[in-house]
């Protein structure tokens, strides 16, 4: 489009060269005219080319303000689509943040909490995650194992039963 632009410029600098050519001659031809050494048609047909050449002047003009318009619409466009895909990729990152953030606090949690040898098993099913050969990430569940309650569990439940 910039490569369109400068093409126009250049046939419109060379349109006012003509243009004022034209209206050089038509003023000698005038000067002429009023001596009696030019004829009316003479001065008519240059009147005609003048006012042909100023049109495409004008023609060539508007097509130079349309085109600048088109140059806008486009860098318009890709400042709006930029902004898009920054849009997005800043909610990407701030979701990323929030869950590595989330991921932080559990870690921090599981660190503080005194660790404990028995298994809980109230706190549902437990999953293994694995990575097969081709490299695609599989979750598999590991069947919960019965631990065998501590002595102070037996001693308790015996107690109740007496």
């Amino acid at each position: 489009m910039k490569k369109e632009n400068e093409v126009i410029q250049a046939k419109d600098t060379m349109m006012q060269r003509q243009v004022s050519l034209l209206q050089e001659q038509l003023d000698a031809v005038d000067g002429l005219l009023k001596k009696g050494a030019a004829t009316v048609s003479q001065k008519l047909a240059l009147e005609q080319n003048l006012a042909q050449y100023e049109s495409l002047h004008l023609d060539l003009q508007l097509s130079s303000l349309k085109s600048r318009q088109e140059l806008l619409k486009t860098q318009q466009s890709i400042a709006a689509v930029r902004n898009q895909l920054r849009s997005q990729d800043l909610v990407e990152l701030n979701q990323t943040q929030a869950r590595l953030a989330d991921l932080s606090r559990s870690n921090a949690e599981a660190a503080a909490k005194p660790a404990d040898n028995a298994c809980d098993q109230s706190a549902g099913p437990v999953f293994e995650v694995v990575r097969s050969a081709d490299g695609a990430m599989q979750v598999m569940p590991i069947a919960p194992v019965d631990v065998p309650k501590q002595p102070e569990m037996l001693l308790e439940a015996h107690a109740r039963s007496d």
